[in-house]
């Protein structure tokens, strides 16, 4: 909402905060890791990516909202799409084919959030609701990303957008609250609204049967009308938050005051009210240290950050335990806990984000950065991208394959997370071998039949889960090398045979049976001559043959003889071994 703030505001906030501002150095440890939140669009073309650990500034961003955002990444920290409530685009920052008309407003302070689906690896909720300034008539939305269409640059499903949930009727106002818890169980989400002009919570179950056709409805704490601004209706601004734990519920309602409440992340139950207090002027933003003991909260215009201590006991030792973390700001908006641990803050028409370093800290030492984070040209407005408190993991699986020379098996091994009970199948993309083409399990084993490329297929079916999980993994079976020393060799005494391993590519290397590496040997004595050729690959193959050496012949025509003219003699050479060739001249 365009909100006005030309009003004057009390200035004891400021001061309040200001007189207990201090810092320190602490060591602690941030508990999210998921990556599905590590790409942030917001503000005016604003966008950053954690995705090395450390925010940087992106650019290209399609996205302005005054107030709300919400975006989404897969698992390994992709960016998938992003949205301002009233549009929708998707990762190279195109409007998606049917992503215009959502139904929100980019003037509610949490217009969107992106929810998966649980058991769905590409279908995506994204709920809106209204701003103030239209008076909050569309309520409670929804719509259907699937990320499947448009060639993997998802698209919002045809007759599924811009669909109005009961709150508790299909005509029923809520404000511009919007939180999304992850479920008990670690898989399905809670998304919460508050109702307008009453004091009731709407808590709407998302699961992979879908999203709950009926609420589950806690009235509890104060009843949320009234004030000033558009339609009178300036108390429905403020955001909602439920902490990383699960255990409690925030919100800011503009004109009055902070509230805080217990949460029941196993049935969506709202409990045990405790008034924050009034008097800050603008109750806007809130966040949840990591490990759920600190709550951060935002004071509008000229305002202020503050810190309440969850653990101090009692409702009035929460309340009082109120400290000042830092002032001064043009208007301190919405806050988000990063992917780091660390807590972001907008500030209106800023160049950089403000950042709490060590939120698990009490205010003294919590360590605040003003200016923490440049968003390299373009700027914060009030709001921030609004993220579930926690992502449900999704299934994965990658797949390794051992590189192998023909004839040895390759090993594949899956990788699977998030998947219990699953069960893999595999085809190795090598109909020639038959039977043998298929195998289940994590890890397998096959006996490639030829030379060349191959594309295995792990099928994952995971219970639960309507679409199977398909990962393909590219297998390189090697040839091994074509050597032939010939047939064996007969040699006589003193000669020689050049031995050649034959034509072999660049890179071939070669070992005699003596040690000798060069690709022909000369061989003079007899005995098996052995050579091993190993490719550029690492494909070794062996060849041998053997070499006789002869032993000269011993010839004997016989005794002297006397002949008489004209009589015959025949003279025959003494007998020879079979393995020599008889070859005989005569003088």
């Amino acid at each position: 909402m365009t909100h006005s703030y030309s009003r004057t505001r009390p200035q004891a906030l400021v001061l309040f905060f200001w007189l207990f501002l201090s810092s320190g150095l602490l060591s602690w440890q941030h508990a999210l890791a998921q990556k599905e939140n590590s790409n942030w669009y917001f503000g005016n073309r604003a966008a950053l990516s954690f995705q090395s650990g450390t925010p940087v500034a992106l650019t290209g961003s399609s996205l302005y909202s005054y107030e709300g955002s919400a975006s989404i990444s897969d698992a390994n920290g992709n960016l998938l799409f992003y949205s301002n409530g009233e549009e929708v685009w998707n990762r190279i920052n195109a409007r998606m084919p049917n992503g215009t008309s959502l139904g929100g407003h980019n003037s509610a302070s949490q217009v969107v959030a992106i929810v998966p689906r649980p058991g769905s690896i590409s279908l995506y909720y994204v709920f809106i609701v209204d701003a103030i300034d239209n008076n909050l008539v569309g309520g409670l939305r929804y719509s259907i990303v699937d990320m499947s269409l448009q060639n993997g640059l998802g698209d919002v499903v045809s007759g599924s957008k811009a669909i109005r949930l009961p709150t508790p009727t299909l005509t029923g106002k809520v404000t511009e609250k919007l939180a999304v818890a992850r479920h008990a169980n670690g898989r399905d989400y809670w998304v919460v609204v508050h109702g307008w002009e009453n004091r009731d919570f709407y808590s709407f179950l998302v699961s992979d049967a879908g999203i709950s056709p009926q609420p589950v409805v806690s009235s509890v704490g104060t009843v949320h009308q009234g004030s000033s601004s558009f339609f009178g209706a300036s108390n429905a601004v403020g955001c909602m938050k439920v902490s990383p734990t699960g255990r409690h519920l925030a919100l800011g309602k503009r004109d009055d005051r902070f509230e805080l409440y217990d949460f029941d992340a196993a049935t969506g139950q709202v409990s045990n009210f405790v008034s924050l207090g009034g008097g800050f002027g603008y109750c806007y933003g809130v966040e949840f240290s990591p490990d759920g003991s600190r709550l951060y909260v935002s004071s509008g215009p000229n305002g202020a950050i503050g810190q309440y201590n969850v653990l101090a006991g009692s409702a009035a030792a929460i309340t009082s335990s109120l400290r000042g973390v830092a002032s001064g700001f043009n208007v301190a908006g919405g806050m988000q806990l990063g992917p780091d641990g660390k807590i972001y803050i907008s500030d209106y028409n800023s160049p950089a984000l403000h950042r709490i370093n060590k939120p698990n800290e009490l205010a003294a030492t919590c360590d605040f950065q003003r200016n923490a984070v440049s968003l390299g040209g373009n700027l914060s407005q009030n709001g921030l991208p609004n993220f579930p408190n926690s992502i449900s993991p999704q299934p994965s699986a990658t797949v390794t394959a051992s590189t192998v020379c023909l004839g040895s098996a390759t090993t594949l091994q899956a990788v699977v997370q998030n998947a219990p009970g699953a069960t893999a199948t595999w085809n190795f993309g090598d109909p020639a071998s038959g039977a043998s083409n298929t195998a289940t399990g994590l890890t397998a084993t096959h006996v490639y039949s030829a030379a060349g490329t191959f594309t295995a297929t792990l099928t994952l079916t995971v219970p639960g889960v309507a679409a199977p999980l398909v990962v393909m993994q590219v297998v390189t079976v090697n040839a091994l090398s074509t050597v032939n020393l010939g047939l064996a060799r007969q040699l006589c005494a003193g000669q020689e045979v050049v031995l050649q391993a034959g034509n072999q590519p660049a890179g071939t290397t070669y070992r005699w049976q003596d040690g000798s590496a060069g690709s022909t040997f000369t061989a003079r004595a007899a005995g098996t001559y052995t050579v091993t050729v190993t490719s550029a690959q690492g494909c070794s193959t062996t060849a041998s043959t053997t070499v006789a050496v002869l032993p000269a012949a011993t010839v004997s025509l016989g005794r002297d003889t006397t002949l008489c003219l004209q009589n015959p003699l025949v003279l025959r050479p003494s007998a020879q071994p079979t393995l020599r060739q008889p070859l005989s001249a005569w003088l």
